[in-house]
């Protein structure tokens, strides 16, 4: 069963441990569950910390940090609770003392709005809304964010399915890559390929919902504060290839972000009008190059070899219709 939920399970001292980890999408939060199966037996301590040199406060079970760095602003709100811990909170830390079971709930977000002129929206709220989120969510509790998790992830992950081999795997991952140049297995082969469709099918869903913008060289992980290719929109083959799945195993839902992202910065924000007059010397129209970014940004340079990307952008916007038959859709948008 499709759950998008990694779990770990370990033994120390006699006690038998289990964390599970999710990223929820109607939660709108990262959720770590903690559990002992002896009572008293989970003892933790939770600390955060930013990468840009961000201030962390703690208070009550809580702790969290926000800042403006350039244009945007960062927030982040992490709520730790027990059902039968002792909650204790420290300048440094939150630490969880003789608990049987521990939530850690983590919600983050910034001020970013694709149509604002400004690009930015409730950057005085964002404080407030990532608190909230916290509470409700833990509110909700593991149980609920786990079966409404599991519930969600799986209405669009079991729209398709490749079968490829009956045969179950019993290697971890690397080893089945290790081995896949190797081997002359068929069946060996056909788990790794079978695996790797699920898996992107995964990355799909998991980071192209929600704000109008693509998933890009990194998707939505990027782990540094300077990536390759500065974490862009990379348009001359890169972000057309991860939506190619989407339309042909019925994740069109998807496909809207990156759609919706061409139209606001075509249609709506003054940038890609302004390459087409100034660079490409058109009267109507938009253009954009090689290298995007979510501020409409477009690197313009060898204009004259990459005055493809929109084509390439408008054959999705093309291809949702074929698949939709959505005539509003085209009229209106594409």
């Amino acid at each position: 069963m499709p759950r998008a939920v990694v779990s770990a399970t370990w033994k120390r001292e006699g006690v038998r441990y289990g964390r599970q980890y999710l990223s929820s999408y109607p939660a709108q939060c990262v959720a770590i569950h903690t559990t002992g199966d002896t009572k008293g037996s989970v003892n933790l301590r939770f600390t955060l910390q930013g990468t840009h040199g961000e201030t962390v406060s703690y208070h009550h079970g809580e702790a969290s940090f926000g800042k403006r760095i350039d244009l945007l602003t960062n927030q982040c709100c992490l709520i730790v609770s027990s059902s039968d811990g002792i909650i204790t909170t420290h300048d440094d830390g939150i630490e969880v003392r003789q608990a049987t079971d521990v939530l850690a709930v983590l919600t983050a977000g910034t001020d970013y709005d694709a149509t604002s002129p400004t690009y930015l929206r409730e950057t005085s709220r964002l404080p407030a809304i990532m608190e909230e989120r916290a509470k409700r969510a833990t509110r909700q509790g593991w149980t609920q964010l786990y079966a409404e998790h599991v519930e969600d992830f799986g209405e669009y992950y079991n729209r398709a399915s490749l079968v490829l081999t009956a045969t179950d795997n019993t290697l971890p991952t690397d080893q089945l890559v290790d081995n896949y140049q190797k081997t002359y297995d068929p069946q060996m082969k056909r788990q790794l390929e079978q695996m790797y469709f699920n898996y992107g099918r995964y990355l799909l869903i998991s980071s192209s919902r929600g704000v109008a913008l693509p998933n890009n060289l990194q998707g939505i992980w990027c782990n540094s504060n300077s990536p390759s290719w500065t974490c862009d929109i990379h348009a001359n083959i890169n972000v057309e290839m991860n939506y190619w799945p989407a339309e042909v195993t019925h994740l069109g839902d998807m496909h809207t972000c990156f759609l919706d992202y061409i139209y606001n910065m075509s249609m709506v924000q003054p940038q890609w009008q302004k390459y087409a007059r100034d660079i490409n010397k058109q009267t109507a129209g938009w253009s954009c190059f090689t290298g995007n970014n979510i501020f409409g940004y477009g690197s313009p340079g060898h204009s004259e070899d990459y005055n493809a990307v929109p084509a390439w952008y408008c054959w999705h916007l093309w291809t949702h219709y074929l698949y939709t038959l959505d005539e509003t859709f085209l009229r209106e948008k594409a």
